[in-house]
């Protein structure tokens, strides 16, 4: 086998591996749940909108735009939403947030006044996603609850 022949041969294996994930379209209107968050100093709010009871779309706004915190965020947010609407289980997206400590970090609040340990903004993302932080499930999110 030449080399040429190997890569075909990976090329084939990339294909068969790649998922065939289709995006859900959303309809204009969805229910949602808006947290306003407080972590250290750091301010702001995390929308989870949901369908059918399961979490499609998160935005988050913090407090002065053009900074570098706040367009991370944003990235996040599209990409966390990218993969809700493509399938991938909010459990599996807020799992992969959690366990990365970086500032800001500390005790903070998630919408519930209640004051509660964050190792970032990672995983307070992560909670709003699953809906713990508010001591509820997702599906209490897509009731309102």
């Amino acid at each position: 086998m030449t080399d040429i022949d190997a890569v075909i041969d990976v090329s084939a294996d990339i294909e068969q591996w790649r998922p065939s994930a289709t995006r859900v379209e959303l309809p204009r209107t969805r229910v949602g749940r808006i947290r306003k968050f407080n972590l250290q100093s750091f301010k702001g709010y995390i929308v989870v909108n949901c369908l059918n009871g399961y979490p499609v779309e998160v935005f988050i706004h913090v407090g002065k735009e053009g900074g570098a915190l706040h367009g991370l965020l944003i990235v996040v947010a599209k990409l966390v939403s990218l993969s809700l609407k493509h399938g991938v289980p909010a459990s599996d997206v807020a799992a992969a947030l959690r366990g990365e400590a970086f500032e800001p970090s500390g005790f903070g609040h998630l919408g519930d006044g209640k004051t509660r340990q964050f190792d970032s903004i990672a995983s307070l993302i992560a909670d709003a996603l699953d809906g713990s932080g508010a001591g509820g499930s997702a599906g209490d999110i897509a009731d309102g609850g």
